[in-house]
């Protein structure tokens, strides 16, 4: 991240609220202008240090650069509110490599406060698919298609899933 400031061109953008900067946060990563993401985040969550969405979508937007620093936002966000989906992902991302089952733990956790939030249905099922056990989940690519049918990422995991 840059020094203090915003870039030149970030000040001019006014964002009158935590949702309208979290909306623009994800855009930009959407986009692939992390840099501006991570700065309106980091802006947010000095102005709104209180928000759950503010730590949610500051954890979801530094995570590939201050590992460190987006776990420790992303339990900030779900301690203020455990129905926070960008952090549950951050984290399970993040310990899917070294402790898979935690993840899958903690993925189960998120659905249970979300149960119709697909991304944690995808993320669980790419998790799962490696790992020498039975879906406790009936297959949650299966649900992801049915929460989102228009989701490409739900029918592919569902695909991979009916090679098996």
């Amino acid at each position: 991240m840059r020094g203090r400031g915003l870039p030149a061109p970030e000040r001019s953008v006014r964002l009158t609220s935590v949702g309208q900067a979290v909306s623009f946060a994800l855009h930009a990563l959407k986009r692939g202008d992390a840099d501006r993401a991570c700065e309106v985040a980091s802006r947010l969550v000095r102005q709104a240090p209180h928000d759950a969405a503010a730590w949610d979508v500051f954890a979801f937007a530094v995570a590939d650069r201050e590992s460190a620093v987006a776990r420790a936002a992303a339990r900030r966000a779900l301690v203020l509110d455990p129905t926070r989906t960008l952090a549950v992902q951050t984290l399970a991302l993040r310990e899917a490599h070294a402790d898979p089952e935690r993840a899958v733990r903690r993925l189960a956790k998120g659905l249970v406060a979300r149960p119709a939030a697909t991304t944690l249905w995808i993320l669980l099922t790419a998790i799962l698919r490696p790992l020498p056990m039975t879906s406790p989940f009936a297959v949650p690519e299966r649900r992801a298609v049915l929460l989102d049918p228009g989701n490409p990422d739900g029918w592919l995991g569902f695909g991979h899933w009916s090679q098996a």
